[in-house]
């Protein structure tokens, strides 16, 4: 196992063999809704697709809906099937840090999973560990709200029926069960050692209480088969038992294992239900355990007092398993640090230090930007520190801070640009936009790379939220930004609809931008006008004419209304007028001409006239009319509305 292992995509396990891909698919699947789930809450709609998604990948493993996956909490980490993995690398450690506090030796998930049931077993398992770390007393946790598909197996060896439960509230400690039985049956001696004799009893007894289930299977018939009450178990069940027991016994016979073997011993015995087979048990265990305190007693020198553990076997195996994971290795300490020395270098920077301060100041966030664990430790603390720079001193105190760390993640990672603004503006209020404004609008026209047209289009639209009296007044600022001083833009300022953005064209248009502004606007007027009157005169310019850029912009700002201002009634018409009067017959054959006449006819009936009188009577060779039909027919309709408003 190495280092460079944990911190590979590849999850390899602690052989270092990489681990099946349908293993590799489940863990990563639990871990990505693990990490949606810190930053959303269940209901939210970004964890309920993460939901349906990581479900599907989960149930395409599984691969049927009477098939099961089965993740088990070891001392070592994380067992799949037949490979274990380090409870350390990245697609395990959320997993592996839910599971161990709630004491969880199995979690089992069933084909029938749905998203409805991964969510609300997530949910479970993260309320039960957040009551158990606000609990002061000790207190077993009982899984009550899991959905059918999902099952939690504890540490504990046996999940107890209510009639045994009842059992152990009589016979709750060790010396309870032990003290109950007298000594007087003699033991076998011979040259084992202590350790084999003890195994070797106790497979004996194992063999034993199958005998005495086997014996009433033949009596009565319903030993091998699930009784009505669930008392009885199948003849298969038992021999699963019986090899695990041996395994058991293989795997680790020692003497500190016995309060184990007793565990197993009760399970054993409760299913024989046979009270000869329980007392044979406990005087056998009960003979084991005073000759191993004699042995200690008597090399003893100085006599200490007995000190008596009043534990039950639950809870002494659930403090075996805290043990086991008290010393596990954690996954970054250093993690912690780094965030505070981060957070204190963007708070120190806003109060001017000396020149040797600041430039160590800026190698500690250039070297945390550029960490691989940037996105999900770190990002979201620069964004908190700006949040709180605004809220206590406004725009002056975060200008030259707020360029200074876009500009190291342009540099260092530039696909970070775009998730750290997401995350800032869902920190501020609406009404403290202006004052990131400039610099959210030098973003945007710097480009954000690898950003989702989602996340573009939110960002732009944010940067709409501004008026035009706002705009003007951090037009200062704006004019300093990178993309304005080196005239570099980019398209995404026209991923939102127009209107939403004027007060942001309004702004360019009076700065270096303001020819590749205009030959822009025009580009997407021509693609998505907004009305009407927008597509005609658009398409009667044919192309892009410098001089009208503020007539651009005015029938971006009048968009939508129902009567169009002076504004934008006067270029309006003069367009239309230079366009149909000088058209060539190509021209009139155009999809916007008979449009083009019904508006003129509108915006300006009379002067109008002549232009619609020509279009509806002009010959070409003394015979043959020289408009198209449907011109005429829009030209006709329109003076027929003319010269009625005239009467």
């Amino acid at each position: 196992m190495t280092t460079n292992m944990i911190n590979t995509d590849t999850i390899c396990d602690l052989q270092g063999k990489p681990l099946h891909p349908d293993t590799v698919t489940l863990l990563k699947a639990l871990d990505k809704l693990l990490t949606v789930g810190s930053y959303y809450s269940s209901e939210h709609e970004q964890y309920l697709q993460a939901a349906r998604k990581e479900r599907n990948d989960i149930v395409d493993v599984i691969d049927g809906a009477n098939k099961r996956v089965a993740i088990e909490i070891t001392a070592q980490g994380v067992m799949i099937g037949t490979q274990n993995i380090d409870p350390r690398h990245r697609n395990v450690r959320l997993l592996h840090e839910l599971l161990v506090p709630l004491n969880i030796a199995r979690l089992e998930i069933g084909g029938t999973l749905t998203p409805e049931d991964l969510r609300q077993a997530i949910a479970a398992l993260q309320e039960y560990k957040m009551a158990l770390g606000n609990s002061s007393t000790f207190h077993e946790i009982v899984f009550e709200n899991l959905p059918s598909s999902v099952q939690a197996i504890s540490c504990s060896v046996l999940q107890q029926s209510e009639d045994q439960m009842k059992s152990d509230q009589e016979e709750n400690s060790l010396d309870d069960l032990l003290g109950q039985w007298n000594d007087d049956t003699p033991s076998t001696v011979d040259h084992e050692s202590e350790t084999e004799q003890l195994a070797r009893q106790f497979m004996d007894m194992v063999s034993r209480i199958l005998e005495n289930l086997e014996q009433l299977d033949r009596e009565s018939g319903i030993a091998a088969k699930d009784g009505e009450d669930g008392s009885y178990v199948t003849r298969a069940d038992l021999i699963n038992l019986k090899q695990a027991l041996q395994r058991l016994v293989e795997v680790n016979p020692d003497p500190a294992e016995l309060t184990k073997l007793i565990s197993q011993a009760q399970r054993a015995l409760d299913l024989s239900r046979d009270p000869r087979s329980v007392n044979l048990v406990f005087r056998i265990l009960k003979k084991d355990m005073e000759k191993k305190r004699l042995e200690k007693d008597a090399d003893r020198t100085l006599k200490s007092p007995q000190i008596e553990y009043k534990l039950t076997i639950d809870e002494l195996l659930e403090s075996v398993a805290e043990l086991e994971t008290a010393n596990a290795l954690v996954d970054d300490p250093w993690a912690g640090s780094r965030t505070n020395q981060l957070a204190i270098s963007l708070h120190m920077l806003r109060s001017d230090p000396p020149w040797a301060l600041r430039t160590s100041m800026v190698d500690v966030i250039e070297r945390a930007v550029i960490r691989p664990d940037f996105a999900t430790h770190n990002l979201l603390v620069c964004a908190q520190a700006f949040d709180t720079i605004l809220r206590e001193e406004g725009a002056d105190g975060l200008e030259d801070l707020l360029t200074l760390v876009t500009g190291i993640m342009r540099l260092k990672r530039s696909e970070m640009i775009a998730p750290f603004w997401v995350h800032l503006i869902e920190l501020i209020d609406d009404n403290q936009i202006p004052e990131l404004w400039p610099h959210l609008v030098n973003d945007i026209l710097l480009g954000f790379e690898g950003a989702s047209r989602e996340t573009v289009t939110r960002l732009v639209l944010a940067s709409g939220k501004i008026s035009v009296q706002g705009a003007k007044a951090h037009r200062r600022v704006l004019g300093k930004q990178p993309a304005l001083q080196g005239k570099t833009a980019s398209r995404d300022i026209f991923t939102a609809p127009l209107n939403k953005l004027y007060p942001v064209y309004g702004m360019l248009m009076a700065s270096p931008l303001r020819s590749w502004l205009g030959a822009e606007l025009y580009r997407a007027l021509r693609l998505k006008p907004g009305s009407d009157l927008a597509e005609i005169v658009m398409a009667a310019l044919g192309e892009h004419q410098p001089e009208l850029v503020t007539f651009y912009l005015d029938l971006i700002r009048h968009h939508g209304h129902p009567q169009p201002p002076t504004e934008v009634l006067k270029p309006a018409v003069e367009i239309l007028q230079g366009a149909l009067s000088g058209a060539s017959s190509e021209v009139r054959q155009e999809s916007w001409v008979p449009g083009g006449l019904t508006e003129l006819g509108k915006l300006d009936p009379e002067g109008a006239v002549p232009l619609l009188e020509c279009v509806l009577n002009d010959r070409k060779f003394f015979f043959f009319k020289a408009w198209p039909a449907p011109a005429r027919e829009a030209a006709e309709k329109s003076l027929t509305t003319v010269r009625k408003e005239v009467e």
